[in-house]
């Protein structure tokens, strides 16, 4: 009698997938230079402006953000400094039938949190450190 069908085997291949995942994510080293907010004054992110910047603004300049929490009270964005002041803004990865997302190598979260009346209100740049 034979145990484990079809069913088991793609189990294991779930499981498989999700665990070269993992391990992907942790070969790669994620050393980035510590955040700071001189970083955004150097770059075409300048425009944010703490109590003054809308929601609506920084979606028309910087399209839709990889992640919305709050209903849109917190917008986040992945973004890369590039050294003559452009950034790249990306987009997650999906890794294989896990459905885990990976996250561009020497990228920065961008986050962007406003008051009830759609006006940034606190900003930060998150790394890997």
């Amino acid at each position: 009698m034979r145990t484990g069908g079809a069913g088991a085997t793609s189990m294991r291949v779930i499981v498989l997938a999700f665990l070269i995942g993992m391990c992907h994510g942790c070969s790669k080293p994620h050393v980035l230079p510590k955040a700071d907010m001189g970083m955004i004054d150097k770059s075409e992110l300048a425009f944010l402006h703490l109590g003054e910047t809308t929601r609506e603004e920084i979606v028309f300049r910087l399209g839709i953000p990889i992640a919305r929490f709050e209903n849109d009270r917190i917008l986040i964005y992945q973004v890369k400094f590039e050294e003559n002041g452009k950034i790249r803004l990306y987009a997650p990865r999906i890794l294989g039938a896990a459905g885990l997302q990976d996250w561009e190598w020497q990228t920065y979260s961008l986050v962007c949190v406003f008051g009830p009346n759609g006006i940034l209100s606190k900003l930060s740049l998150v790394g890997a450190e």
